[in-house]
């Protein structure tokens, strides 16, 4: 597989532990999260192997607001 698809897929994990670890703001986790979906449409339509696409297609779909939202519920 391309090292670069492995790379991107890596970096999700790793970006989301690092705002996990640092208490982000909403509008670090908003970043996040289009670029959490952005990459996951870009893997989706690259990647062939099914075992890895049942991976990537576990990734949430995140919405920050929404989520906060609840919260205050």
């Amino acid at each position: 597989m391309n090292t670069n698809i492995i790379r991107q897929i890596l970096d999700i994990q790793t970006q989301a532990e690092r705002l996990i670890s640092n208490k982000a703001d909403l509008p670090q986790i908003e970043e996040f999260a289009k670029y959490n979906d952005e990459l996951k449409s870009f893997l989706l339509t690259k990647i062939k192997d099914n075992f890895i696409l049942n991976y990537i297609k576990e990734i949430p779909t995140l919405n920050p607001r929404a989520e906060l939202f609840l919260v205050f519920i």
